[in-house]
């Protein structure tokens, strides 16, 4: 399914603030079913590490491998205490720190429907030199 635009409507919006909310949630708990539960079945999550740190080379496609994933990384890395609501090209997104330094940025795209098809996270440390503390 094609993605359409990347104008940002305020559902999208919206849908955006509560994905992330859904995922400190997620964090907070250790279960991320109810956060991947929100996405399309067909969702893909896109990771970005520059060469310069660990990970997936391809794509993630689907819910149930995107849940293994996020349960995979999360012990460890992901604390709740250590995420932030941040603007991330006009949406909200995640800034996620592990021991106080910025690790990743989390951000999402939605079809038309608003429903979420596409996840990013940026964890190469030359792309996230402009992201806010």
């Amino acid at each position: 399914m094609p993605v359409e635009s990347t104008r940002v409507t305020s559902d999208q919006a919206k849908h955006a603030e509560l994905l992330s909310r859904a995922f400190m949630a997620a964090a907070n708990s250790g279960d991320f079913r109810e956060f991947v539960g929100m996405l399309a079945d067909d969702a893909r999550l896109y990771t970005d590490g520059g060469g310069k740190v660990r990970s997936a080379i391809f794509p993630i496609i689907g819910s149930n491998r995107i849940l293994a994933f996020l349960q995979g990384i999360a012990p460890g890395n992901i604390k709740p205490e250590n995420q932030l609501l941040i603007d991330v090209n006009g949406q909200p997104g995640l800034r996620l720190n592990r021991d106080d330094e910025l690790f990743a940025v989390l951000s999402f795209q939605f079809d038309s429907d608003s429903r979420p098809v596409r996840m990013f996270m940026v964890t190469n440390p030359d792309k996230l030199k402009h992201v806010p503390p």
